[in-house]
């Protein structure tokens, strides 16, 4: 069984974006004491990234590309809203905040047009664990573990507090 890993990321508003630090790592990452990843022969930074739910797969910027010297594991195409591009494919290492580690991304290379963002987080490793966003009293909180815990059913939750409610309401009528 793998052990599990979190990250939370706070802002003190209402935010319409998750960003946060991730360091990417080009080469091997290798398993040392209690699960903790080090870098073998591996070139590393840290980004700037952006959380995107409405985002297939996971992007970086020609700037990661060149400053990690990663290699080309593939080429395909980028289909956006707004046109379709050639593009590369590129096998990375991702250290997200909390240290929770993704190995073997496949990042597509791309213009993200976001100022100061090299990477965008997409489906592709959100969609390894669970992930939730709450505005609760005007603060956005992300949180994301992997791998998944438990389904995250709002309907069900508020579903079995009506349900209590209820049957202690008609119980204060006796």
């Amino acid at each position: 069984m793998n052990m599990a890993s979190a990250t939370t990321i706070s802002y003190n508003r209402i935010t319409r974006q998750i960003k946060s630090k991730v360091r990417v790592f080009n080469g091997l990452m290798i398993a040392a004491n209690n699960n903790n990843w080090e870098a073998q022969e591996a070139k590393t930074k840290e980004y700037t990234a952006v959380w995107d739910t409405g985002a297939s797969s996971s992007a970086i910027t020609r700037r990661v590309v060149d400053e990690l010297e990663l290699s080309v594991i593939s080429r395909g195409t980028t289909h956006t809203a707004a046109d379709s591009k050639e593009t590369t494919i590129h096998d990375i290492h991702l250290w997200l905040p909390d240290h929770v580690i993704i190995t073997h991304c496949a990042a597509i290379c791309v213009d993200l047009n976001l100022p100061d963002v090299d990477l965008l987080i997409g489906m592709d490793v959100i969609s390894q664990g669970d992930f939730s966003i709450s505005n609760y009293q005007g603060n956005t909180v992300m949180s994301f573990r992997v791998p998944s815990q438990a389904c995250i059913d709002y309907v069900d939750l508020i579903n079995q507090q009506n349900k209590t409610l209820t049957l202690s309401n008609f119980w204060k009528d006796f």
